[in-house]
């Protein structure tokens, strides 16, 4: 799986190591996970009135069987389901053995146990199935109803230790561009390179201008620190083992 990328940026390391950031366009990212998906397809978290309040995924596999998974009933669910429940519970609810593809944006975070949901969605995909995930690096609280994780690339690969990942991207908020580091021309979010994504990514100012609290109470922000990050995703589609 390889969308098509531009190189944005280039700088040669002190050590004659070339370090990049390439940019690919989202759309062609799922343009070409859409395309090469196999039935069925599961969606986790999918009720319209919480994330996906169009039911964008549903209608990009228009024809398709396509089954959509929450904890809630609610538009746009199929079944109603724990996923850190077994993987044989929820096969039999939905009537499938296994998936070809599992789309997880926006839930892990929220999952107090996120390695056993890992473990049952590694269960539920067929063999050479595909699951594509979206969990935040940075962001401010947000419950659902609570808020328990920050993932790191290196941290959703131990929690899915049985499948290879073909595409690994951060994205913004508005997830319309997804950036990949390169070194020497490869992308890698190794250690050594994921150290520059401060670098990168992150910004100092000179001052906190202030600001107020809440707008309809006194008090200013409290103040901790110049340093800032815009919210960032992290973004991985993984492969189990045909």
């Amino acid at each position: 799986m390889q969308p098509r990328a531009e190189t944005i940026h280039s700088w040669t390391l002190s050590n004659g190591d070339t370090i990049g950031v390439q940019r690919l366009a989202t759309a062609d990212v799922i343009a070409t996970l859409v395309a090469e998906a196999r039935e069925p397809v599961l969606q986790i978290g999918s009720r319209a009135e919480v994330l996906d309040r169009q039911a964008t995924w549903r209608s990009r596999f228009a024809g398709r069987r396509f089954v959509g998974l929450d904890m809630a009933p609610g538009p746009n669910v199929d079944v109603v389901a724990d996923i850190t429940e077994p993987a044989a519970a929820i096969r039999t609810r939905a009537g499938v053995d296994g998936f070809g593809l599992i789309v997880c944006h926006h839930v892990l975070e929220h999952v107090r146990t996120p390695w056993v949901a890992a473990e049952t969605l590694t269960e539920l995909l067929a063999p050479g199935g595909r699951v594509f995930i979206t969990v935040p690096w940075v962001q401010g609280y947000h419950e659902f109803p609570d808020d328990f994780w920050r993932m790191s690339f290196a941290g959703i690969r131990a929690l899915f230790p049985r499948l290879t990942f073909m595409l690994e991207y951060y994205t913004g908020t508005h997830e319309e561009f997804g950036y990949q580091i390169l070194r020497n021309g490869k992308v890698e979010h190794s250690p050594a390179t994921s150290r520059i994504e401060r670098n990168l990514f992150q910004f100092v100012l000179d001052r906190i201008p202030p600001q107020r609290m809440f707008d309809d109470r006194a008090g200013e922000k409290i103040q901790m620190s110049r340093a800032y990050m815009p919210i960032m995703l992290v973004n991985m589609i993984g492969q189990k083992p045909a």
